[in-house]
């Protein structure tokens, strides 16, 4: 993109061309290569998804380029009309950069919020502590029935989700 909007004063604008396909190719069929195999892969379900329009999108503004570049005589006709023949290889790089970026970012995020989530259920209790006619029994989180009543000391994760039945009153001491 640099090279189309500072042009290196050494380099013809055909020269300048021929160096962006040089830059753009690789980007093009190995950064890109993903989205070529998604819209592949869409095809053969007789279906299209966002891998199509970035395949044919930036195939496009590829070979579009590729045929400037390298038949320039062909479009040199056209001039009269208005027509300046101009590449994009610019603008298929950068779509293809920015979408890869997009996908990097979102993995990141994603990888991010599973982290998360199984730091939460990290912090997830084990056990309750139970009331049985016996007294007060340790069983697993899994075991705890409908109607039993459980008990939480101060400090201690709440286990499970439930109604309070009764607060125990705080100490006065001032320890």
């Amino acid at each position: 993109m640099l090279l189309g909007f500072f042009p290196p004063y050494f380099l013809s604008m055909e020269q300048l061309w021929v160096v962006m396909f040089a830059l753009a190719t690789p980007i093009q069929f190995w950064a890109g290569a993903q989205f070529y195999r998604g819209a592949w892969a869409a095809a053969r379900h007789r279906t299209t998804d966002m891998n199509t329009l970035i395949a044919c999108g930036t195939s496009v503004a590829y070979i579009y380029s590729v045929a400037v570049t390298f038949l320039p005589s062909v479009f040199e006709g056209a001039g009269g009309a208005g027509f300046e023949a101009e590449v994009y290889y610019e603008t298929a790089v950068i779509i293809i950069g920015l979408l890869l970026l997009g996908r990097y970012l979102e993995a990141r995020a994603k990888g991010q919020t599973s982290q998360a989530m199984k730091k939460l259920m990290g912090l997830q209790a084990n056990t309750a502590r139970v009331m049985t006619a016996d007294g007060e029994l340790d069983i697993p989180v899994e075991q705890v029935m409908v109607d039993d009543v459980v008990v939480v000391r101060p400090g201690e994760k709440i286990p499970v989700d439930g109604v309070v039945l009764e607060v125990a009153p705080r100490s006065t001491s001032p320890c």
